[in-house]
This record gives structure tokens, C-alpha cells and sequence, in this order.
């Protein structure tokens, strides 16, 4: 999967299960890493549901924006590393 435009989940869960990178705006519900996938995140990213990593996420000095109106879950079995929350 590579994004070079706009995505916009509006409400479900995405799921990534392979290699996947990501740039210009993107806005998220629930995000899934599986074991097996791999999510190279674009400079700003928007999440207003929750996420899971039990794969690799690589927040290349991303700014990951957490926006729900209620509690966000950040869990999985791999650890998550952010260089920029707002």
C-alpha cells in the first residue's frame, strides 16, 4: 500500500498486514499493525480511534495527533515510539 494523496478512514478499523507507507494527510480510526505488517507514517498523522502494533511502525519524526472525544488505547505486543505527540 503507498498513499501520495489524501486517505481518510471514516470510522472503521484499517488493518496492515504487509508493507505499507503513507504520505500527504492521513486520518485514521482504529489502526491495526499486524505481525506481519510494517507502517511508514507520513509527516502528520490524525487518529481519533485506537492503536494497536504488533508489527513495526516506523514514525519517521512524524507528528501523530490523537483527537478522540474519548479514551485512545496505544498497546499491541511491540513497542511504540513516538518522536512528536500532540
Amino acid at each position: 500500500l503507498t498513499n501520495n494523496g489524501t486517505f481518510t478512514n471514516n470510522g472503521g478499523t484499517v488493518e496492515i498486514t504487509g508493507n505499507a507507507t503513507l504520505s500527504g494527510a492521513v486520518v485514521f480510526n482504529d489502526l491495526i499493525i499486524q505481525s506481519s505488517g510494517q507502517l511508514q507514517l507520513p509527516a502528520q498523522v490524525e487518529l481519533t480511534g485506537d492503536l494497536i502494533s504488533n508489527g513495526v511502525l516506523q514514525s519517521n519524526n512524524s507528528l501523530v495527533r490523537f483527537s478522540g472525544v474519548s479514551v485512545q488505547e496505544v498497546g499491541g505486543t511491540e513497542a511504540t515510539v513516538f518522536d512528536d505527540i500532540a
